[in-house]
């Protein structure tokens, strides 16, 4: 599995993200959505159940943080996806 240093962790960059929006969504009547991207795992050949564990630590931070939807980037390789 790909190690980043901390600073460019998707934990902390998603984490960042639904706290701001949590606090500009609570200045108002809004919603919190949170966005799921592809990774470069799927590509590079490193299988599904890398693939998927990539896009698990993307998603628990929204789950954590109960935003009202999820937004997910094009994604071209919909196999990945548990069924």
């Amino acid at each position: 599995m790909l190690k980043l240093p901390i600073l460019f962790q998707c934990k902390l960059i998603n984490q960042a993200a639904c706290d701001l929006a949590r606090e500009v969504a609570n200045e108002g009547d809004a919603l919190v959505a949170g966005n799921f991207c592809q990774t470069p795992s799927y590509m590079s050949g490193l299988g599904k159940e890398v693939v998927q564990q990539e896009f698990k630590k993307q998603v628990d931070v929204f789950v954590k943080n109960d935003v009202d939807f999820l937004l997910g980037e094009v994604i071209f390789s919909v196999e990945i996806f548990p069924r």
